[in-house]
């Protein structure tokens, strides 16, 4: 989310660091780099085709 963010912002000409967004947000900034090793939990079938 915060890179998007910063993405977007840096599209429209404002630069800001990703350690200034994680300030006015209030985020640490190891949870913007954070990957779980959890594989996704799978969708339920009734929930995979919901027009079907």
């Amino acid at each position: 989310m915060i890179l998007s963010l910063q993405q977007g912002l840096a599209e429209e000409g404002f630069k800001i660091s990703l350690v200034k967004l994680c300030q006015w947000f209030e985020l640490p900034r190891r949870t913007v780099y954070y990957r779980s090793d959890l594989p996704p939990e799978p969708v339920p079938i009734d929930l995979r085709n919901p027009l079907g």
